[in-house]
């Protein structure tokens, strides 16, 4: 390897997950999918950083201010039931969880 061409510095997977403000398994999961672009040496996952830049402005998603205004008010309504419903989900979840712990 010639010191003309340096090669860029890898990234490791923590790395990327902190840049996007996800957890490391997101990172790995997304790696499986094939959704992030990754290396793999071996076992270990490494990461190029213009290639994730450039991933993140790909993914990019323009938010138009007028329709959040429009939509706002009656999202916020569904979001009420969706809380009351994931409550429910929660409680029969806990109440499966009670029954293995036997």
């Amino acid at each position: 390897m010639s010191d003309d061409k340096k090669q860029p510095k890898l990234l490791e997977a923590h790395d990327v997950a902190e840049m996007l403000n996800v957890k490391l398994s997101t990172v790995y999961t997304w790696v499986l999918e094939g959704y992030l672009p990754a290396i793999k040496l071996g076992k270990l996952v490494r990461f190029k950083l213009d290639e994730v830049l450039e991933w993140i402005e790909g993914n990019r998603v323009e938010i138009d201010d007028d329709e959040e205004d429009d939509n706002g008010d009656e999202e916020d309504d569904d979001d009420d039931e969706d809380e009351e419903e994931d409550d429910d989900c929660d409680d029969e979840y806990d109440e499966e969880d009670d029954d293995h712990e036997d």
